[in-house]
Parts: structure tokens; C-alpha cells; sequence
């Protein structure tokens, strides 16, 4: 079978078997979302083990990073698909996964508490799902461990997402989750469509990618409510319009107004316009604005946002350098000092990062403000998700954004070593939080997932900094080799 058919039918089998695990009903995977009706999601009750769908789902993950990888080398070799085929492929699989229950994690039961608490008229920055109405609402109970008593961590933007869907879902949980899933799958089709216009790149790094649809579509993460406005943020500077820069840097406010690490799109646009210092200016006004204006509707949303800051997960890098240093330094010092540590190697990895993709980023009409702002973007994403002390798998969707619009830019032969890169790190991430859950699991799988996250996936992190970093080291050792001989 020639790879590029291998690698379709490898990604496809990878969504197919992500579906039809959600299908079957609540699991270690899947959250209970109440009482089935007419409406999706829909799935059946056969009440699968930890074991069986932790099995289900890393097959399904170890099939689409292989697939993903055998399509990014055929385009890398030259293959061109049918963009309409890889959307329709990738739009298909999109749809499927909106009809059965979001799995992977809970995130979306507290999505549509914090909604429904803010569609009520309370404050989800400030009162937790289980103080709701005393924990008696139906839909501010319905969250799992370990988020029942966490309020909202999500910008302004994010919440008014969950507020809408709230309202049309009324205090039926599986219909709120049904909007905030269709709001999610729309997003995810949006930059899918927006990216295709420039060919079929980056339409297989983005909407054919597996590792996009289980980490944002399955999952229903807000995320890709994020990046949608980032992505339109940036095509708008291969707008002729004046107004375009004004509007980019609205849209990079919005962003950021859903998670705040899409902030860097913001820098990424001031990058681009360089040479322009007026529609630089335009670009921070239009995105300072909108920022102000959203924080100052939700003053508590500034604070609540800065928490989340301060977290350390066990799969990043520094999950195992925090926990070292708890007992001699304390907790507060140890997050502290994974934090500085995190902010010094990102910015070690920026220079490296910046050598490793292409330095003239034109595509066939010369210069491009775009490709531009997409090149320092995923510089800036990229450094993000390997350095940063506190990440899950779909944040990895910050990297994976610019990488799709680059890719309708520039050839992917230019591209396929970040590809490779990102590819490792989503896929050993993801791997290390499957099944998702917290309740449901076997002791067996519960020594299985923690040992993944513990010990595993931050030393593969690490890894991956370390190949980065000794990279120039070792072009230069190679470059020097004939001349010694």
C-alpha cells in the first residue's frame, strides 16, 4: 500500500476507534452525562472496563501519530491531495466524534457548571460547582473529581461560550454539552476551512489530524475556541485593508480572552508587522482594547486566570523537578522555582526553535505578513508547550495552529522536523493521560497512567529540549569533522 493511502487509513481507523469507544456508554473515559434522549450525544450502556478503553484509546493514539507521520512525510515528498477530499475526510470525522460523548477528561461538566452559574446570574470566578445552589443543581452537580470545588480558571470569552451554551441547554447537562461540543467541532471546521485555501497542508496538519481531533473535538476543550480567532488574527494581515492590523489585533484580544497563553499571538503580529510601525501600533490597540474591555465586564476573571499560573502537572518537565524540591524547599518555593525555570528555558528554546524552522518564510508571492506572524507564532507555541510547568494535552493545539497555517504557505518538506517534534511530544503527552478520568480505574491502570505521567512523558520532554538544544553543538561538530580529517 503506498503510504500516503496507509496513512489515511491509519488516521481514519485512529478516529473511528476514538468514536466508537465513546460509544460505548460511561467509562473510565467517558463522564456519565445523565439520562439519554432524542439529541446527541448518544452512545449505549455497556459500561466498558478501565483496562478495555484505556487499550481502545492508546491504540487509537499510536495509529493516528502513525498515520499523521506517514502523511507529513508524503507531503514532505511531494504528494498533493484533493484539499476537498482531506476536508471532507477530516470534516466527516469531526461530525462523528460531535454525536457521542465527549471523553478523555470531565472539562466539559465543569464547563457547563461554570455557564450555567454564570447564565444564572452568579459569578463561576467566585463560587465553586459543588457551593452552587448548595450543590443541589443539576447541572452544577453533574462535575467530577477532581474539579468540584474549583472555580473557573478561563478567560472572559470562554465564559460567555459556557454561558450561551448553558442558556440553550437549559438544566439538561447532555443538551450543554452538546453545544459546547458543536461550538468546539465548529471551531476546529473553521480553521480547517480557513487554512485549506492554501492547500492541502495544512489542512492534514490540522483538520486530519488525529491528534487534533482526540485532544480538542473528542475532548470538547476550549481551546479551540481559542484558536480560531488566532488563526483569523493572523490570515487578516494578508488583508490590503487598513482597517486589517486594527481588526488582526482585535481578534489576538479575543484569543487571548479565552486561555491567556494565546496572548502570543499577539507578539507574533508585532513581529510580522515590523516594518510597519503604524499598523504595529493598530495590531496592540485593537488587541489592548478588547482585552481591557473583556476583563473589566468580569474584573474577577483577571485573578482567576493568573492562578492557574502557578500549577505544575506531572507529565511537563518540571513535574518531577517540583515534587523533588516539596520536602527541602516547600511547596510554594518548588512551584516558584519550576516557574523562573520554566520562563529561562523557554526563552534558551526560542533561539534554537527560531534555526530549526525555515528563516525566509515567503510563500509563492514573496514576502508574507502571514507567514510571518504564523513563523514566530509556533516559534512562541512551541517553546510554550515544551517549557511551560503546567500542560495537558490539548494545549499542544497552540503549536499545532501556526504549524497548519505555515504549512498552506510554505512547503511541508521545510517544516517536517517541527512536525516530528510536535508529533512526539502530543503523542507521548496524550498517551500519559489516557483513559482521562480520575474515578472508574483499575489499580492496574491507575499504576499504569500515573507511571506514564510521573515517569515517563517528562523525561521524554526533556529529551526533546535536550536534542534542541544540543542541536547547534552538533552542526557544528559535523560541519568541522572533514575539515579535522
Amino acid at each position: 500500500m503506498r503510504r500516503p493511502a496507509l496513512g489515511s487509513a491509519l488516521c481514519a481507523s485512529s478516529g473511528l476507534l476514538v468514536a466508537a469507544t465513546a460509544a460505548l456508554g460511561t467509562s473510565a473515559a467517558t463522564p456519565p452525562l445523565g439520562p439519554r434522549g432524542l439529541l446527541p450525544p448518544w452512545s449505549l450502556a455497556v459500561g466498558p472496563s478501565s483496562g478495555l478503553v484505556t487499550v481502545l484509546l492508546a491504540l487509537a493514539l499510536l495509529l493516528g501519530a502513525g498515520g499523521l507521520g506517514l502523511l507529513v512525510a508524503a507531503l514532505a515528498e511531494g504528494w498533493r491531495p484533493a484539499t476537498r477530499q482531506v476536508l471532507a475526510g477530516g470534516l466527516g470525522v469531526v461530525a462523528l466524534l460531535v454525536l457521542v460523548p465527549p471523553l478523555g477528561s470531565a472539562d466539559h461538566l465543569s464547563y457547563a457548571a461554570y455557564g450555567r452559574i454564570a447564565a444564572s446570574g452568579g459569578d463561576p470566578y467566585q463560587v465553586a460547582p459543588d457551593a452552587w445552589r448548595g450543590g443541589t443543581d443539576p447541572v452544577a452537580s453533574a462535575v467530577r473529581p477532581p474539579w468540584r470545588s474549583t472555580v473557573s480558571v478561563y478567560g472572559p470569552v470562554a465564559t460567555a461560550d459556557h454561558a450561551l451554551a448553558a442558556a440553550l441547554g437549559d438544566d439538561v447537562v447532555r443538551h450543554i454539552v452538546l453545544v459546547l461540543a458543536l461550538s468546539t467541532a465548529l471551531a476546529v471546521a473553521a480553521v480547517g476551512l480557513l487554512v485549506a485555501r492554501g492547500g492541502p497542508g495544512g489542512v492534514v496538519l490540522w483538520l486530519a489530524n488525529p491528534l487534533v481531533w482526540w485532544t480538542l473535538v473528542a475532548g470538547a476543550h476550549v481551546d479551540a475556541l481559542a484558536v480560531l480567532p488566532a488563526v483569523g488574527a493572523v490570515l487578516l494581515l494578508g488583508r490590503p485593508q487598513r482597517w486589517a492590523p486594527l481588526a488582526a489585533g482585535a481578534l489576538a484580544g479575543v484569543a487571548g480572552c479565552v486561555k491567556l497563553p494565546y496572548a502570543v499571538v499577539l507578539l507574533a503580529l508585532l513581529w510580522a508587522l515590523r516594518p510597519r510601525p503604524r499598523d504595529a501600533v493598530a495590531a496592540a490597540v485593537g488587541c489592548v482594547v478588547v482585552a481591557a474591555t473583556a476583563y473589566a465586564l468580569v474584573p474577577d476573571a483577571t485573578a482567576r486566570t493568573g492562578d492557574a499560573s502557578t500549577l505544575v502537572s506531572l507529565a511537563s518537565p518540571w513535574g518531577p523537578v517540583a515534587h523533588a524540591l516539596d520536602g527541602p524547599l516547600g511547596f510554594g518555593t518548588s512551584r516558584w522555582v519550576a516557574r523562573v525555570g520554566a520562563v529561562v528555558l523557554a526563552l534558551a528554546l526560542l533561539p534554537v526553535l527560531r534555526r530549526l524552522l525555515p528563516q525566509d518564510v515567503h510563500d509563492h508571492e514573496g514576502s508574507s505578513p502571514v507567514a510571518e506572524a504564523a513563523w514566530a507564532w509556533l516559534v512562541l507555541g512551541t517553546a510554550y508547550v515544551l517549557a511551560a510547568p503546567y500542560v495537558l494535552p490539548w494545549y499542544d493545539a497552540i503549536a499545532w495552529a501556526p504549524l497548519a497555517v505555515l504549512a498552506s504557505r510554505v512547503p511541508v518538506a521545510r517544516l517536517r522536523w517541527t512536525a516530528a517534534l510536535l508529533l512526539v511530544h502530543a503523542t507521548v503527552l496524550a498517551l500519559a493521560y489516557v483513559p482521562g478520568r480520575v474515578e472508574g480505574l483499575s489499580p492496574r491502570v491507575e499504576d499504569l497512567t500515573l507511571g506514564l505521567r510521573r515517569d515517563v512523558a517528562p523525561w521524554v520532554a526533556w529529551a526533546l529540549v535536550l536534542v534542541l538544544l544540543l542541536r547547534p553543538a552538533a552542526a557544528r561538530w559535523r560541519s568541522r569533522r572533514p575539515a579535522a580529517g
